[in-house]
């Protein structure tokens, strides 16, 4: 199997999934309980916000673990956003399900959206986006990388803006698609809040985490226990987080030149078709084409034949086509996105880039349909 569908997961890291299951057997107790083996659980837990805070270049307690990067960004936007025709949020077209989900349901009850379209580059402009912002945006939301297109937005520029005309104003930045690939860090480029989702860099599912700035008040829309500074109640997924964390200090250390290396193979053979189109561009792990005239289903299909893993956008938004492509103009019906990580090799790329070239041939000879 050749898997290039890493925007939707990656391969969990054996040596992580090792480490995760040792935790699991000595420190099963409940980080709540005041007990020793209670105790001890809740040191490993810390230790592992420690050093996520320490990926992130912030504070410990500014980081606060969820099971994904979908229930941070729900929990962000309920806590901060009241549904009332007083509250203005700011969202890019193409932010994620889990944004712009609960973003529509917050409409439907009243809230006013002021949605931000990219333009051809998949770029979220400043100019545009300065001009949706009001006196009284209550929260703006763009993402760090878009899960697409690989587009990279300029959240630090947004972020002063967002702040220069709404001084109240809170900023959310989706970094799920960009964490454990980048440098990020929340606390320089002004955001208020930041999430994240271990099984994006080689970590488990089921963990993810949000950042909170210090001193900035997120209601919480879940109770129960009081766990995660209260806002996210229930007992902590100890070995998860530490896998979260042991998956961020792993990933520091690959190289994107290699990646990058990996997507050029892809890319300079891809592009050399007639009738292709890229889709955006600038980060080494994503590349999204569109083979015009051929449907995004029959090339994933025919591929996965060829034990090729690809998607033709969003893994949420299987068998639709890319709200994302669309917004940018591009032909959404036929694009695919090619997602690498650090384990896709040279020869893999070669290998899914040759059989893209000969079933896109194949179907415009009319051999293929």
């Amino acid at each position: 199997m050749i898997w290039l569908d890493n925007a939707a997961t990656t391969k969990p890291d054996a040596t992580i999934l090792k480490k995760m299951g040792e935790i699991a057997e000595e420190f099963f107790g409940n980080p709540s309980s005041s007990h020793f083996s209670g105790l001890a659980a809740r040191r490993v837990l810390e230790e592992a916000r420690e050093k996520t805070a320490q990926q992130l270049s912030v504070l410990p307690e500014e980081i606060i673990f969820t099971p994904s990067g979908s229930v941070a960004n729900n929990l962000i936007i309920r806590g901060v956003v009241r549904p009332n025709p007083k509250s203005h949020v700011v969202i890019s077209a193409i932010e994620h399900d889990s944004v712009s989900g609960p973003v529509q349901a917050l409409k439907n009850q009243g809230v006013r959206v002021t949605e931000v379209q990219p333009r051809k580059d998949g770029m979220i402009h400043p100019e545009d986006f300065e001009a949706a912002v009001g006196e009284d945006t209550t929260l703006a939301c763009v993402m760090h990388v878009n899960n697409e297109t690989g587009v990279i937005q300029p959240i630090k520029e947004l972020s002063i803006l967002l702040k220069r005309k709404a001084p109240k104003a809170l900023f959310l930045s989706d970094a799920v698609q960009s964490a454990g690939k980048m440098k990020l860090t929340p606390s320089l480029w002004g955001v208020d809040f930041m999430s994240l989702s271990a099984h994006k860099f080689h970590g488990p599912r089921g963990i993810g985490a949000l950042y909170c700035k210090k001193g900035v008040r997120l209601p919480a829309v879940m109770h129960g226990g009081g766990q995660e500074a209260g806002i996210f109640p229930g007992t902590e997924n100890v070995p998860g987080a530490v896998g979260l964390a042991e998956s961020l200090v792993l990933c520091a250390a690959h190289d994107a030149q290699k990646v990058q290396a990996c997507k050029e193979i892809l890319r300079e053979k891809l592009l050399a078709l007639d009738d292709t189109t890229e889709n955006g561009n600038g980060f080494p792990y994503v590349l999204n084409v569109s083979f015009h005239g051929i449907p995004s289903e029959i090339l994933l299909n025919s591929l996965s034949g060829k034990g090729i893993c690809v998607s033709a956008g969003s893994a949420c938004k299987t068998g639709k086509s890319s709200r994302t492509i669309a917004a940018m103009g591009g032909d959404a019906k036929s694009a695919l996105r090619f997602s690498l990580s650090a384990q896709t090799t040279p020869e893999e790329a070669e290998i899914a880039a040759n059989a893209v070239c000969e079933i896109v041939t194949a179907f415009r000879k009319g051999e293929l349909a």
